[in-house]
């Protein structure tokens, strides 16, 4: 058996344990979300609602397509998400002025508020208490191993026609 035939085996055999990647990334994935609920959910501000502003507050200005895309949303999910942002009044959308066909969408000067005094605040105190007995050098590695996971999945969706589809997702 060659080396590489042992190592798949080995990573075949991972799966198989009682706690997997999926079900080890759900559950933090789900406590993360929950907790972060707790903290602004009072202001209306769900997780996933959570997700586009914190996007669009590091990157504003931007159509709700290319949202989507660099989130890894369907379109439709994101549409339905812009939507209940916007009745809460904390994004905008303008017309494209290079692009007249297209409309960018911007955080209100209201979202922005709630991201400095609320939003940012509640996600560092969350991100602070997942990692609380970590040392520097387990959170850099965690990050690394992290960003290494979603390289390769990255790597695999964009093989498969991009991943699932929209109504995968949805289901």
């Amino acid at each position: 058996m060659t080396i590489a035939k042992v190592r798949l085996e080995r990573k075949r055999d991972s799966w198989m344990c009682e706690h997997s990647l999926g079900d080890l990334a759900h559950f933090v994935v789900r406590s993360l979300a929950r907790l972060h609920e707790s903290y602004t959910y009072g202001h209306g501000i769900s997780a996933g609602d959570w997700i586009f502003l914190h996007h669009l507050w590091r990157r504003e200005g931007i159509s709700q397509h290319e949202l989507s895309r660099q989130l890894g949303v369907c379109d439709a999910a994101t549409a339905a998400a812009l939507r209940r942002i916007e009745e809460m009044s904390l994004i905008c959308r303008r017309v494209n002025p290079r692009d007249r066909r297209e409309t960018l969408t911007f955080l209100t000067n209201q979202a922005r508020r709630l991201m400095d005094t609320i939003l940012l605040p509640a996600a560092a105190d969350i991100q602070s208490l997942a990692i609380c007995d970590f040392s520097d050098e387990e959170v850099a590695l965690l990050c690394s191993l992290l960003l290494r996971v979603v390289a390769n999945m990255t790597e695999l969706m964009g093989r498969s026609n991009r991943g699932p589809s929209c109504k995968q997702v949805l289901s």
